[in-house]
């Protein structure tokens, strides 16, 4: 299953870039961690499975990958300017890009912070945990390259990344809250356990339906993306 996997990834460059982009970034992040652990818990196993990550993910995958780049993608729909570096992603100083964030995702991104520190705090006593905390810091580690780095032509693609992002800081935000409900439903605090929680999930919505009222404005918005 695993040269099937390197295969499909292999194929995205022509299918969706940013996908391929994402999938990439996120192995990498996910993978190299566990794997230098594994080096110094037990190195020959893991040397092992690094041989047949080799194979598989690196000469099968990203050959594939970059054969079908080199014949079908480059000089075909980007520009020299392919990727290139833009401080503040889609602005350009640090207080716009605070008051960007805090409108487009509200209260997703503290929320998703404060979420990721309570995964690293349980991840000190479990290793399932310390896993999923390598994978969103992963997320974490695309939303900060996709506000200094533009990977296509058109800055607004970068938007098709953040989704990504969105998607993946929406599990461990969710994962967060529920460990918040459970807590508090087993401290004989239910009420509080149900108020919490749906204050939690209004202030994570409500940026939804600004943005609905804001997409109506169409003289404001004429080239959408989404």
């Amino acid at each position: 299953y695993r040269i099937y996997a390197a295969l499909l990834i292999g194929s995205l460059p022509i299918a969706h870039m940013h996908s391929y982009i994402v999938i990439v970034l996120l192995l990498t992040f996910y993978l190299t961690p566990q794997y230098v652990i594994g080096l110094v818990k037990n190195p020959k196993q893991t040397l092992v499975n690094l041989r047949h990550l080799f194979l598989e993910f690196i000469v099968l995958g990203a050959g594939l990958s970059l054969t079908l780049y080199k014949f079908l993608v480059a000089g075909k729909i980007e520009d020299p300017h392919f990727m290139s570096i833009k401080l503040w992603g889609f602005v350009d100083n640090f207080s716009s890009w605070i008051l960007f964030w805090g409108w487009v995702w509200g209260a997703m991104l503290p929320l998703a912070l404060a979420a990721t520190f309570l995964l690293f705090k349980k991840s000190r006593q479990n290793p399932i945990h310390r896993n999923h905390l390598f994978l969103f810091l992963g997320f974490w580690a695309i939303f900060a390259l996709s506000n200094v780095m533009q990977f296509q032509p058109i800055r607004w693609d970068n938007s098709k990344l953040q989704l990504w992002v969105y998607l993946g800081l929406s599990g461990v935000t969710a994962w967060a809250i529920g460990e918040i409900y459970f807590k508090l439903r087993s401290s004989s605090r239910p009420k509080l356990a149900n108020v919490i929680v749906v204050s939690l999930i209004a202030l994570l919505t409500a940026t939804g339906a600004t943005e609905v009222l804001n997409l109506l404005n169409l003289d404001r918005h004429r080239y959408q993306l989404i």
